[in-house]
């Protein structure tokens, strides 16, 4: 009896995870789905990470791709 009712839990879950990727109307693979439904999907990438990342990627090119100046001003 208990696991029915798991089995039914989990077939409830599956089809939420997909209507909420469907209705996104972003594409995605089945793999992306199984990830959501186990709680692994990968957090949103926060503004102070994104400019640290960039800051780093900028500092490697000051000097070679862009001067100094501009690295600064970045």
């Amino acid at each position: 009896m208990t696991i029915n009712k798991n089995l039914e839990l989990i077939n409830y879950e599956a089809i939420q995870v997909f209507d909420q990727l469907k209705f996104s109307r972003t594409p995605f693979t089945i793999d992306e789905l199984v990830a959501k439904l186990k709680g692994k999907e990968d957090r949103p990438v926060l503004l102070v990470d994104y400019l640290k990342t960039r800051g780093q990627e900028l500092s490697k090119k000051a000097g070679i791709d862009i001067t100094q100046t501009s690295y600064e001003k970045y």
